[in-house]
């Protein structure tokens, strides 16, 4: 909006400038044709350069603006995923058009891993989920910081993890704006929530501690259309897997992924991956002296992009 208070001062300051050229060239006797060509050519060359000034605000505000719906997409794209976890074959979309934007499906060939295992008996389960990045570049014009826009990090032991959540509170989705070539949103499912459920009895004899372990595994479908395009995620299914440990007292859990470093936006194996956790240590209320029951579920998600 400030170009519009601007324009009318800088063609008074020009008009006024040039009204004294022209006293000044009439002086000096110079032919009338030729002061007309100087002055129409300083009044174009004002002229151009206002425009373009006030071109290249407006333009900086439309791809800011169009960058911050862009957030929006990529949050209510989570949203979605997260609302239809609990209902198969259900499906939900978001759609914008773009201009200066460019979304990206990423399939980075990585995985992330949980492993829960007891160090004294040997037993051990793991399970890994497909980490898969839907991405969303800025336009050449804005300018942005790093900023954790949706997903909490986990402190175990005094250490930071965002590969693990153990809140029930705790978001599974994470997205991230990052600066690096230009600026990006990232909206990625690489980790795991781990809950304590308390102790269950499956018979009047013999009771059990019972994790809960949840994920949501992205995998990418069609891709096709150049404009007005819609993100579409649909829930295909969930896989659940039941894990029994006979002894408790040495039960850990370690999670081995990745973290999005905003330095560079690469991958770093070292920090998403955690240190093996006794579970006792990691639950207050967990019963090393019983057996524990350990209930997994990967939630399969598919996600296309799809416009005319």
């Amino acid at each position: 909006e400030n170009h519009k208070s601007y324009l009318p001062a800088v063609f008074h300051i020009t008009t006024e400038r040039l009204r004294t050229m022209s006293r000044k060239l009439d002086v000096k006797g110079m032919s009338p044709v030729i002061t007309t060509i100087i002055l129409a050519s300083t009044i174009l060359a004002c002229v151009l350069t206002a425009y373009f000034q006030v071109t290249g605000v407006l333009i900086a505000q439309s791809q800011h603006m169009e960058f911050q719906q862009a957030e929006h997409v990529l949050t209510s794209l989570a949203d979605i995923i997260e609302n239809t976890l609990y209902s198969p074959g259900s499906a939900g979309y978001v759609r914008f058009d773009y201009l200066s934007t460019r979304p990206n499906l990423i399939r980075t060939g990585l995985t992330a891993t949980l492993k829960i295992f007891n160090m004294h008996t040997g037993e051990s389960n793991e399970i890994s989920l497909a980490l898969n990045i839907v991405e969303i570049e800025g336009g050449f014009l804005v300018s942005t910081s790093w900023e954790t826009v949706l997903g909490s990090r986990s402190v175990i032991n005094g250490s930071e993890y965002s590969t693990i959540v153990i809140s029930p509170l705790d978001r599974l989705a994470k997205v991230q704006v990052l600066q690096l070539n230009g600026p990006r949103i990232v909206l990625d499912f690489g980790r795991f929530k781990v809950i304590y459920a308390g102790i269950a009895g499956l018979n009047s004899s013999v009771k059990y501690n019972v994790i809960e372990v949840s994920a949501v595994n992205i995998t990418f479908g069609t891709i096709n259309g150049t404009e007005q395009l819609a993100l579409i995620a649909k829930n295909t299914g969930v896989t659940v897997h039941i894990w029994e440990f006979s002894s408790s007292e040495d039960l850990c859990i370690q999670v081995k992924g990745y973290k999005i470093l905003a330095k560079d936006y690469s991958l770093s194996e070292e920090l998403g991956t955690t240190k093996p956790v006794r579970l006792s240590d990691l639950f207050d209320d967990f019963n090393p002296a019983l057996p524990t029951i350990v209930r997994v579920s990967i939630f399969q998600v598919e996600i296309s992009m799809e416009g005319r």
